[in-house]
């Protein structure tokens, strides 16, 4: 019988903030918003990248065919494979591409050997504004395979773009950490704060009056005005009401 692993907790959904950490709705990111990068090698460096495909593993099945049974066929995981991956960018004046992929030619003297440089490449789903790295899934050691430039034809105008094709041993996947939100502030403190505010551009005002009143010599005006800046009757108001 083949063993079967412990899979509790394998499915439980990871929740952050009180909610379902399974969809990215809310930071809206699309098809477009991701970026590449080679292992921070600046020779590499391109933001006009246009699309990446082949980000997938199947996992290979071996059957064993058991003496006596006849009702089925017993069928075990085997190795993983790793499609390779297409990258697509314009066409620009950087020769990163062209230096890697002819750092692969045969060097040296008989027997001639390759030393085939590999780099990991990370390729991030950003969110909406292309501010915030959402999850990163980074290709180990890769390297370039098949290099196709840009088709040229004098009946279209359509933008020139190059492709690279990398191999390479599989991908991590790295889920970063949503930023919390900003807790909600409490209804009656924002009314409290407000009320607050109204009570203090009151007094000032009423502070104001009295100091023209002052100036101008008006001695009743300033009496009322001064009257009315009572602080413990303000106080016991602005307490009763909130």
């Amino acid at each position: 019988m083949p063993e079967r692993g412990d899979a509790s907790g394998l499915f439980n959904r990871k929740v952050i903030n009180g909610k379902d950490n399974d969809s990215y709705y809310a930071e809206n990111p699309t098809s477009a918003t991701f970026s590449v990068v080679v292992d921070g090698k600046t020779e590499f460096d391109s933001t006009r990248w246009t699309e990446v495909s082949g980000l997938s593993f199947t996992v290979s099945v071996v059957e064993h065919q058991e003496g006596g049974e006849n009702g089925f066929v017993h069928k075990f995981p085997g190795p993983l494979s790793f499609p390779n991956i297409t990258l697509t960018r314009g066409v620009t004046p950087n020769d990163g591409f062209h230096e890697w992929i002819k750092s692969i030619e045969p060097t040296g003297n008989a027997p001639k050997q390759r030393v085939v440089p590999r780099f990991n490449v990370s390729i991030n789903l950003l969110s909406a504004r292309g501010t915030d790295i959402l999850r990163t899934w980074t290709l180990r050691d890769a390297f370039p395979i098949s290099w196709t430039g840009p088709s040229f034809t004098a009946s279209s105008d359509n933008y020139l773009t190059e492709q690279l094709v990398l191999a390479h041993h599989g991908f991590t996947v790295e889920t970063k950490e949503r930023p919390k939100p900003q807790a909600k502030k409490n209804l009656a403190n924002a009314y409290k704060k407000a009320a607050q505010r109204q009570a203090a551009m009151l007094i000032e005002r009423q502070k104001n009056q009295a100091r023209h009143a002052v100036r101008e010599g008006v001695k009743e005006e300033a009496a009322a005005a001064a009257s009315a800046l009572g602080g413990d009757e303000v106080k016991k108001a602005f307490d009763a009401t909130y």
